[in-house]
């Protein structure tokens, strides 16, 4: 008898669901374990601290879910990636860059980095038929899904979840229905990112024809799909962030990550009891976005499940066993090929694919290189002309191929761009000056095969107007170019007098140019031109004492125009490495037209460079002209203001030729979510000057020195700063839209 049912308990326990997951344990008549990670943002990094302390007791994970960053954390543990991978991948990652979302400027051209200069304000508006189109979210995730897709890549071809090393599934929100949705199939990529897609923060993800956002949302510790997968024992760990208490919902932010703890709390305490452990983590003081606190984290997440030895080990294997369960999770993880049989792309209709293929290096070819397939991916993602550039592999064998699959923006091609630049200038007891410059641009962008574009800017303040330029890529790389414009601007550049502006001086510009250029890698450009119209110059108030000095003057224009940019700063707003310089060179000439033959040459250089929160910088910048004599008045270099001689005001000083150095230290004393915008304070130090060597002028060097606090924003950077010049002069100055 006792035969007879130790058979019937053998034959239901092969026929139980432990023997349909797909992990094949040596052991078929244990229990499976299921692990269950819940969403809660940076806290979700203590679920590496858990998983280094399960496999130290030797428990096995047969099965994991996740939600949010729990599913970031259970896909890559599933994927076949081992706690210490997971830690190394995660703890020294550059969360400013991979929230941040923008492509490295390392990855874009020196026509996107000057774009990043024109329109300051960080926020793109499509245009379409029914109106202006947002973006999804501030965040679209590019950087992120790269990450995952290397550390996943030997699965990129597993589509079926219960086939990888560990069988894994993850929930998310379908934004249109509010549905949960089960990811258990497909890209696994995809299926993390969507489960992890906070609304507003990040960009919806698009998967199986649903619009999907963070799981968090409907299922924040999925136990009960756990346990329909299998588990007979379930381990749940949260880390669902407490509501936050009403003086900080003071912003956007503050607001958007309590509706998420607000809506992740559901069903949560009661999910929780369903676990035959639960590891409740309290971690009040982290919250969503102190991703910087990393080692913290994973610390206290390994402590807590430490506390819970005990019950933990009641499902612990002997070492060998262990080792079995390890070798047997290793076997499902697929081997990636030795070459690559081919490179193409899955995108719009409207990509061309000669544009992807100018981006590939040959030696991909030769051998399935990440960082040769993401230098496609993020060439192709500095266009700017896609919400997110991903990649996978398809076939089998030893040949595989890599498809590129770039995501058109929902915003294009027609999209609205803006940029300004603002100052209040107080000193004393004086009126404050305040100088204005905002530009509104239309880009329509992808002309062509070749991906040409269209640019026109509408500008208002010191420089109103409008201006218009095509630029023509000649081959698919972007490397040759030649970029049309033309322009017709009103400018007003102040005159002032004992310190006060007493009027202004106004230019009236049409011209047309053509220039040709060639790009010298991503960071240097080189151009040559030629340009041609018109320009006027009067007081706009009338100031008999200034009238030799500023002229009324009306000249027919044509130049000849060549600039070289080296631009290897890693940020525009606060760089913190890099070295940024610039030539300029302008030739105008009678015998092509022009009423007066001059010659102007500006060049600039800047240097960046950090260690820790401290980032120390200089710079020197000078013109001159020749014959200084000819030179008309409105080409007049100009010095004062924020960033320039900023003890003076706004274009104070002017001459025929100007010399400035500066010199200075900022340190970053905060982050902040969600794109970890710095909050910085320091100082530097300026000299220069402006002078008319025609008049018999020397360079008199004035100093200032300037103290400010400032923050990097999606409008550009804000800096208040308190500013002191030669002569005991004193200015408060507001800034917005420039760096020093």
């Amino acid at each position: 008898m006792r035969s007879a049912l130790a058979g019937v308990a053998t034959l239901a326990a092969l026929l139980s669901p432990v023997a349909v997951t797909a992990q094949d344990p040596p052991d078929v008549t244990r229990p499976t374990v299921g692990l269950v990670l819940s969403g809660g943002g940076a806290r979700g990094l203590a679920h590496i601290g858990v998983l280094e302390v399960l496999e130290e007791l030797r428990v096995p994970v047969d099965l994991v879910t996740g939600a949010s960053m729990g599913a970031i954390v259970g896909g890559l543990y599933a994927s076949g990636r081992s706690p210490a991978e997971i830690r190394a991948i995660l703890e020294d990652l550059e969360w400013e860059r991979i929230l941040a979302d923008a492509p490295p400027r390392a990855a874009l051209d020196v026509s996107r980095r000057a774009e990043s200069r024109r329109y300051a304000v960080e926020l793109e508006l499509g245009l379409s038929r029914h109106g202006l189109v947002l973006p999804g979210g501030l965040v679209a995730g590019q950087d992120l899904g790269l990450l995952l897709r290397r550390h996943t890549l030997p699965v990129a071809t597993v589509e079926d979840f219960n086939r990888l090393p560990i069988p894994y599934a993850a929930v998310a929100a379908d934004i249109a229905t509010g549905e949960r949705v089960v990811l258990d199939r497909g890209d696994i990529v995809q299926a993390m990112r969507a489960s992890m897609a906070i609304p507003v923060v990040f960009s919806p993800i698009e998967f199986d024809g649903r619009l999907l956002v963070d799981g968090g949302l409907v299922d924040n510790l999925p136990v009960s799909l756990a346990r329909a997968m299998g588990a007979d024992v379930i381990i749940a760990v949260d880390v669902t962030p407490p509501l936050k208490d009403r003086a900080e919902l003071r912003d956007l932010f503050g607001i958007s990550e309590q509706l998420v703890i607000l809506l992740g709390q559901q069903d949560v305490r009661r999910q929780l009891s369903l676990a035959d452990v639960g590891l409740d983590l309290k971690m009040d003081d982290v919250g969503i976005f102190d991703f910087r606190a990393a080692d913290s984290i994973m610390a206290r997440g390994a402590l807590v499940a430490r506390s819970a030895a005990s019950d933990l080990s009641r499902w612990s294997l002997s070492e060998s066993g262990y080792r079995a369960h390890l070798s047997a999770r290793g076997r499902r993880e697929p081997t990636l090929p030795d070459r690559v049989s081919e490179v193409r792309s899955d995108g719009p209709a409207w990509l061309d694919e000669r544009l992807v293929h100018a981006r590939v290096d040959p030696a991909l070819a030769d051998t399935l290189d990440p960082d040769l397939v993401e230098e496609v991916a993020r060439g192709l993602y500095a266009l700017g002309e896609f919400e997110r550039v991903d990649y996978d592999l398809a076939g089998s064998g030893p040949g595989m191929a890599v498809v590129i699959r770039p995501i058109a923006k929902p915003r294009g091609p027609h999209v609205l761009r803006l940029g300004m630049d603002l100052t209040t200038d107080s000193a004393g007891d004086d009126t404050a000056i305040l100088s204005f410059q905002g530009v509104a641009g239309y880009v329509r962008k992808r002309i062509g095969a070749r991906g040409a574009e269209w640019r026109v800017d509408l500008g208002g303040g010191t420089t109103t107007g409008l201006e218009s330029a095509f630029r023509q890529p000649l081959d698919f790389a972007g490397r040759w170019f030649i970029e049309a414009s033309a322009r017709a601007l009103e400018i007003e550049r102040p005159v002032f007098v004992d310190e006060a502006i007493e009027t202004e001086y106004e230019t009236r510009l049409a011209e047309a140019a053509v220039q040709v250029g060639r790009a010298l890698g991503l960071s240097t450009e080189a151009r040559v031109g030629f340009a041609r119209g018109r320009a006027s110059s009067e007081l706009d108030a009338p100031a008999p004492d200034l009238n030799a000095r500023f002229p009324r003057s009306a000249d027919d224009v044509a130049e000849i125009r060549a600039a070289l940019v080296v631009d290897r700063i890693d940020a525009l707003n606060l760089p913190r490495r890099g070295v940024f310089g610039r030539a300029a060179v302008r030739a105008s000439r009678e015998e092509l037209g022009a009423d007066r033959a001059w010659t102007r040459l500006e060049l600039e250089g800047r240097i960046y460079g950090s260690r820790g929160s401290h980032t120390g910088f200089a710079g020197v910048a000078g013109g001159a002209s020749s014959p200084a004599s000819s030179l008309p008045v409105r080409e007049e270099f100009l010095l004062g203001g924020f960033g320039s001689l900023s003890g003076f005001g706004d274009g104070e000083l002017r001459g025929e030729a100007f010399l400035v150095a500066r010199a200075g230290w900022l340190r970053r004393l905060a982050e902040l979510p969600p794109a970890l915008r710095a909050i910085v304070a320091g100082g530097w130090i300026e000299t220069g000057d402006a002078w008319d060597p025609s008049r018999d002028e020397t360079l008199d060097l004035r100093s200032a020195v300037t103290a400010a606090v400032g923050a990097e924003t999606l409008i550009g950077p804000v800096f208040i700063a308190v500013t002191r010049a030669d002569g005991g002069r004193g200015r408060l100055v507001i800034s917005i839209g420039r760096s020093p």
